[in-house]
């Protein structure tokens, strides 16, 4: 099944660096370009549809997950962010990774909405983007030099979030405790202090499960 997606002609530029992103990655987590159509009015693209909720959706509608699956939910998300960071010769970094940008479908977790994103071969580079400031690491403001560490400001944020609903159960203490500690960690201000790559969060997580 295809999710159809229309922009209008005066956001252009988010629908260039989607559809650039999404033709550069091949991962069953990301959808999978099929179509674009260019109109007067602007662009429609064709891609994967991923069933399900948002992780925020689900969120404020009251769902929690226990410590532990907050924290096999990050390994999950840090496999995807690895690989699409990895990519040769173009990596990708999304620049904007929140909890609604990120679908629970059929019981695994999807990343979508690529509008943000940077594609290329030197990074850091220096570039502004207009991400969600919840969730977005400040260099993406300042226009400072901007790296995977970008995403890896996001995924700390959003593994705090998901920590929002967890009970207060004796069991889970430290589990929470080391997930906090991890995020905490990436979400430095400073990106030369932060994890810096998604396999070595992958890595703290596992173990706090």
């Amino acid at each position: 099944m295809l999710y159809f997606k229309f922009v209008p002609i005066e956001k252009k530029e988010e629908a260039e660096r989607e559809i650039r992103a999404l033709k550069i990655i091949d991962h069953p987590a990301v959808p999978r370009l099929c179509e674009v159509k260019e109109y007067p009015e602007g662009v429609a693209y064709g891609m994967t549809y991923f069933p399900g909720n948002t992780l925020g959706e689900l969120i404020r509608s009251g769902r929690s997950f226990p410590a532990d699956k907050v924290a096999e939910m990050g390994v999950e998300l840090c496999d995807t962010l690895g690989r699409i960071h990895a990519l040769s010769p173009e990596k990708v970094f999304h620049l904007d990774l929140h909890p609604d940008n990120i679908i629970l479908s059929c019981g695994h977790l999807r990343i979508v909405d690529f509008g943000n994103s940077w594609c290329g071969q030197n990074a850091p580079v220096r570039l502004k983007r207009s991400g969600t400031p919840q969730f977005s690491a400040p260099e993406l403001f300042t226009g400072d030099p901007v790296d995977e560490r970008a995403d890896i400001y996001s995924l700390g944020m959003i593994l705090l979030y998901l920590l929002k609903n967890v009970g207060n159960e004796k069991k889970d203490a430290a589990t929470v405790e080391g997930i906090q500690h991890a995020a905490f960690d990436c979400i430095r201000l400073k990106p030369e202090f932060r994890i810096r790559q998604a396999d070595e969060l992958a890595r703290v997580l596992r173990r706090v499960r």
